[in-house]
Parts: C-alpha cells; structure tokens; sequence
C-alpha cells in the first residue's frame, strides 16, 4: 500500500497492519502511528519528512485483504508460527490471567475474551479496590488503566474472574448490569 492508500484507508475506518496484526496502524489529527498492540509503543508511520514510510508498501494491509498464514493460537493461548517448526512465538498471548498485575496480561486476557474456556462463563476484570468493569469498558480505557498498573495507582493489581450468580454486579464505569452465569438476571425485570 502507498501511503496515501495506508492514511485513506485508516481515515475510512478500515483496520491496517503492518507485517502482522501485531503491528496496527493509527491515525488522528492528520497524525498517524504504527502501534505495537503488545505493549502500546509506537513510530510514526513515516519518517520526519512525512513521505518515507517506516516500512516496506508490501508490508501494509487492510484487514481482511491477506490470509494471515504467519501465526495461529494455540488452544492455551500461545501464538505460534505456522510453519514446519510451530515455534512458540508469544506464551500466553491470549490468556485469562486471574491475577493481572502488569499491562502484558491484562491485554493477553481482554484478547482471550469475556468468556471462560471451556464453559462459556462470563467474566468481568476487578481492581485491588472493588471496582468491577466489564470487558469492553476495560478496552476503552485501556491506556489509562495500564499506565495504573505501572505505576501502582489506583487499579492495581487487577484480577479476572466469573460471575457465577451475582445479579447485582454492575460496572462501575458504565453502570450496566455484569452478566451472571447462573443467577436469575431477568429476575426484577
């Protein structure tokens, strides 16, 4: 992709990677990044000219555009390569870490999903001082959150965990009600 394709395309709204869906491209205010999704670092997508990408054009893509055959996750979670050897490239990269105490699992857990495996069990992310947030309210607030974790302020350490049968869990950022496994949510309805 040009880069005229690459600042078109995230202005659409579209998702581009580079090299691998580790690597997303970002823009906002005309400023645009490319984001390691692991750990949130980042460079411009081009250089101080802002002509030269940061990059190879071959190596951007629109999500969806190009078979991703360079990975897959295991069933424990671990991201491996998919070639003849299936080397671990990433352990835990998809991860439900009860405890989460740095920003790596806690992103290795949103990335493994809501809900437990096997199971199917909803889950919600609790913070050392009784606040309960649902996935998405995490996700949302992710770089705040993570810079807490660094630094031991307010959110940390955090822990992931299923609602068995507490109806009366609700988020504490969004104020909705956190999904129970087993108890009657529909109950004061």
């Amino acid at each position: 992709m040009t880069l005229d394709e690459i600042k078109a395309a995230v202005d659409a709204g579209k998702t581009v990677y580079w090299k691998s869906e580790i690597y997303e491209v970002r823009g906002s205010d005309g400023q645009y990044l490319v984001v390691c999704t692991d750990n949130d670092s980042a460079i411009g997508l081009t250089w101080q000219d802002g002509v030269t990408l940061n990059g190879q054009e071959n190596d951007f893509y629109v999500k969806g555009s190009r078979h991703s055959s360079r990975f897959w996750l295991a069933s424990n979670g671990d991201l491996c390569k998919d070639d003849e050897t299936c080397e671990i490239v990433r352990e835990k990269y998809a991860y439900h870490h009860s405890t989460i105490e740095t920003g790596k699992e806690l992103r290795a857990t949103l990335r493994a999903g809501p809900y437990a495996w096997p199971g199917g069990y909803p889950l919600f992310i609790g913070s050392s001082t009784g606040e309960s947030a649902h996935f998405e309210c995490v996700k949302e607030n992710l770089s705040s959150i993570i810079h807490d974790l660094r630094h031991s302020h307010r959110f940390g350490p955090m822990y992931c965990e299923i609602n068995y049968e507490n109806t009366e869990l609700y988020c504490d950022h969004c104020n909705k009600k956190i999904e129970s496994a087993y108890g009657d949510d529909d109950e004061e309805e």
